[in-house]
């Protein structure tokens, strides 16, 4: 059981410039009493900057959803065994799971970049890879989603005046990793590659097997 004072944070690397979202990074805080603040940023600097102006001296964090790749495989293409096993389980994702040589360079280098960061500065902290858009897809299309305490969430943070779809996948990413370190047994997908290299240490990649055991409360 999480205590009040548990901080989860949530990052989700920006793009291109002249996308939408001008480059911005969504930045997510949680507490264990339920508290969130969210924002947009620009780059790691400015994001790791944002968390270390909420997380009062002597705290830290005990864990970070990061929705960017925090392991890599060697294999031919870079291929990774998580990314191909949920593709085969999970095909209406084939689009957005894509092989790590295929994924957009902001993310993969400024999702690695927060993620050395954070074991920089709070070695202790679980880093956590997570995928908003599939998670999010997942957890809409089971039918305990309506009237869940995410729901509910995810409305508020839909209605976020200033880069909601950043913000929400930050704020995902931070939900679903506080959703497992404080739920039942999560299924590692980072389990499926043991000589994985992940250069930021040890990183998990929890995947939702069973949607409706996370909504319940």
């Amino acid at each position: 059981m999480m205590s009040q004072t548990t901080i989860i944070l949530g990052f989700q690397p920006g793009g291109r410039a002249g996308n939408q979202g001008r480059g911005r990074s969504g930045v997510a805080l949680m507490l264990g009493d339920g508290a969130v603040e969210s924002d947009v940023v620009r780059g790691v600097d400015e994001a790791f900057a944002w968390f270390r102006a909420r997380i009062p001296d002597g705290a830290a964090p005990v864990g970070a959803g990061i929705a960017a790749p925090l392991f890599w495989e060697t294999s031919a293409g870079g291929a990774r065994r998580a990314d191909t096993w949920l593709r085969r389980a999970r095909p209406e994702f084939a689009r957005a799971i894509r092989p790590l040589n295929a994924v957009m360079g902001a993310t993969v280098m400024q999702g690695m970049a927060m993620a050395l960061r954070l074991r920089a500065a709070w070695p202790a902290i679980g880093l956590n890879e997570t995928r908003p858009g599939p998670l999010m897809a997942t957890f809409r299309a089971d039918p305990g989603f309506v009237g869940s305490a995410l729901a509910v969430s995810v409305a508020q943070w839909s209605a976020l005046n200033e880069g909601a779809e950043d913000r929400s996948a930050a704020l995902l990413s931070a939900w679903w990793t506080a959703r497992c370190l404080d739920g039942p047994a999560p299924h590692d997908l980072a389990l499926l590659a043991p000589k994985a290299l992940m250069p930021a240490g040890q990183a998990t990649s929890f995947w939702p097997l069973e949607p409706a055991r996370w909504l319940a409360a």
